[in-house]
């Protein structure tokens, strides 16, 4: 190998580290990518950058755009209440209509968008049915990822496969040529989800918010005495708020609730809701007589005609995660009060000010209803209590689903290429007034997009300096035990990388390798083109592969080994049926 060659392997090495770790953001590193290769001179200006105007990177910038209209229409939200009808109807028959719809859904439409929708509807309409929601999340799940790998435009690991054969000199992708595996995979799939349905845990959690998230020891209902020093004091210069670490919720006074944020003044016989731990106010209670009748709180407590207790789920694509509390200041956009925290390593309550907000996070706040509605459109959070809030519009949704429509045919047909039909429907979608330019800037998910853009360009450097080549005489070897051998070793190699990192960048560096493979060995590319791309798809064994397996996890109080147990025998089948069936459907 050259030195330029060593040292792309080098680059390689330290984008995977990165990405495995997430010590720096995934876009980052894709961008520190393409400023390293052009810096060292391995790529020219133009091929660094040549990404961010790349087939796939236009394709699914004008994908999330497109979804983004279906999503604000309300047609994903529709096709949900539709699906979880039969949930409540007829338990076996709702469970496989649920599963086989969300498939269909995200071979169409990006998977993310059709989880976020369906995870509220899908718990109301698991509690509703009196069966956890644990028991349909990680499925459904794991169906928007076997749906996905049927069409070209099912997920965006597809059309960077596509893009990087055509940059190869070959054949791009049919609109429905994974069909016929991806089909025959989805039903197995389902079937044995149905079969394993025994394993997949039952985290049935309460109704009481306050009892879910164990909020016990953190929330008190506290009486001013009329002795206390309190009294007569603004509630910011007040001891419960100058010597205590709590929050003062809300404040009751004859039966009327006072809001804490005027800073009223406090007054004998005053209710208080605060959070905090309780143990520190019983002690300055005693000390102070400062307040009298400590009493759990339970979520009636907490809630009236003026606020609302929601639990929400932050969502993989939003822009917060990575920040503090204090930094998001949810309170400054949304009047909202954080309560508590649910992650994999347990519950946060309590000063909650300096705890960094990750994906998947699952937050209980205290809300104004009014605001509600501007937390439900918010992007950075899936809302997964209460009843929905949002409006139809019938003319809305019509166009939308008319615009996505004409889109598939188009591509289908082969009257344009996916880039250019996506393009058409995403211009469309904003003329018709599905979406705003503001909205439709903020579809797209730019992480997504940059990092498609880095690891392409890691892509050409691989071709560039020969590590593609190099990486795939390595492989040769197992030629010799056959095309199924060959198909499952790259098949699992995919399979492992995927479960750790993003899907796109593993597709994006495995896939030059798969061609390269091919061309030394004499053989045609697609099979072992298809493996790539299946595999980079199929991340069931890890919470962390996927994201829409990072938006239920905490949403059905998973864990990890949860994934490991119901994702392993999964993956252990799409390894074997890729082996069988990808070399007789693409033979080499």
């Amino acid at each position: 190998m050259t030195p330029d060659a060593w040292f792309v392997i080098a680059v390689a090495v330290v984008a995977v580290v990165l990405f495995v770790t997430e010590w720096v953001a995934p876009a980052l590193v894709a961008l520190a990518v393409m400023a390293t290769l052009m810096a060292t001179e391995i790529l020219s200006f133009d091929q660094a950058v040549q990404g961010l105007s790349d087939e796939a990177t236009v394709t699914v910038a004008a994908m999330f755009i497109l979804g983004a209209g279906l999503q604000k229409s309300g047609a994903v939200d529709g096709l949900g209440t539709a699906l979880a009808v039969h949930l409540r109807r007829r338990r076996w028959v709702g469970w496989f209509v649920i599963l086989g719809g969300t498939a269909v859904a995200s071979a169409f439409v990006n998977n993310t968008a059709v989880v976020a929708v369906l995870i509220p509807i899908l718990i109301r309409s698991a509690r509703d049915a009196d069966m956890s929601p644990s028991r349909l999340l990680m499925p459904a799940s794991f169906a928007s990822m076997l749906g996905g790998m049927c069409t070209l435009m099912g997920t965006s690991t597809n059309l960077v496969v596509s893009t990087i054969v055509v940059d190869g000199g070959g054949e791009p992708l049919g609109f429905f040529e994974m069909l016929p595996f991806g089909g025959i995979l989805l039903v197995v799939g389902l079937v044995y989800l149905s079969l394993a349905r025994r394993f997949i845990p039952e985290r049935r959690a309460e109704r009481e918010l306050t009892r879910c998230f164990d909020m016990g020891p953190f929330l008190t209902r506290v009486t001013i005495a009329a002795g206390s020093p309190s009294v007569g004091q603004h509630l910011s210069r007040s001891p419960l708020t100058t010597h205590l670490d709590l929050k003062v919720l809300s404040i009751v006074r004859d039966d009327a609730s006072l809001a804490p944020s005027g800073d009223p003044r406090l007054a004998p016989g005053d209710v208080l809701q605060v959070l905090g731990p309780r143990r520190a106010i019983e002690e300055m209670s005693l000390r102070e007589g400062l307040v009298t009748g400590l009493e759990p709180v339970a979520d009636l407590d907490l809630e009236n005609d003026d606020l609302v207790l929601t639990e929400v789920v932050v969502s993989s694509i939003s822009s917060i995660a990575g920040k503090s509390i204090e930094e998001v200041d949810l309170w400054e956009r949304f009047d909202a009060k954080p309560l508590a925290i649910r992650r994999p390593e347990g519950l946060r309550r309590g000063n909650l000010a300096r705890r960094v907000i990750n994906a998947g996070d699952v937050l209980l706040l205290l809300i104004p209803r009014a605001r509600r509605p501007a937390l439900e459109a918010a992007r950075d959070f899936i809302v997964i209590s209460g009843e929905p809030l949002r409006s139809s519009h019938p003319h809305r949704l019509y166009r939308a689903v008319a615009i996505a429509l004409a889109v598939v045919a188009l591509a289908a047909a082969g009257v344009f290429p996916i880039s250019i039909a996506a393009s058409m429907g995403a211009i469309a979608m904003v003329l018709a007034g599905g979406l705003d330019l503001r909205d439709a800037y903020g579809a797209i998910e730019w992480d997504v997009v940059f990092l498609l853009a880095g690891m392409l360009a890691l892509g050409t450097a691989f071709s560039a300096t020969g590590v593609d080549q190099d990486l795939a005489a390595l492989l040769t070897s197992v030629h010799g035990y056959g095309a199924e051998a060959m198909v499952a070793s790259l098949f699992a190699l995919t399979l492992v990388l995927t479960s750790t990192m993003s899907n796109q960048a593993t597709a994006a560096l495995l896939t030059p390798i798969a061609i390269s493979l091919a061309a030394s060995l004499g053989v045609s590319s697609r099979p072992l083109i298809m493996a790539v791309a299946f595999a980079a798809s199929s991340s069931f064994l890890t919470p962390v592969g996927y994201q829409t397996n990072t938006m239920v996890y905490g949403a059905g109080h998973y864990r990890f080994g949860d994934f490991v147990r119901v994702g392993g025998p999964l993956s252990l089948l799409a390894t074997v049926l890729a082996a069988w069936l990808i070399p007789q459907i693409w033979p080499l």
